[in-house]
């Protein structure tokens, strides 16, 4: 038995992922299905999430940031 989900994503963001996924030969709900069973088998998100160093600079100063990396 399946069910259906519907989402929301940039039309650009849609037409890239789209051309990566044809030269792969996985169609989007694939790639959807497959994240989901490893977040099931994994129990947790299948790819680290992260902010991007010039992102976080945005929000803190260098100073900051080497002080939560030492922190770790």
């Amino acid at each position: 038995m399946t069910t259906a989900i519907s989402v929301q994503i940039d039309k650009k963001d849609k037409e890239q992922v789209t051309k990566i996924l044809q030269q792969l030969g996985i169609s989007m709900s694939g790639l959807i299905n497959m994240t989901i069973k490893q977040v099931i088998m994994r129990k947790r998100i299948p790819f680290d999430i992260a902010i991007p160093d010039d992102e976080l600079k945005q929000y803190f100063t260098n100073k900051e940031i080497e002080k939560a990396a030492n922190e770790l």
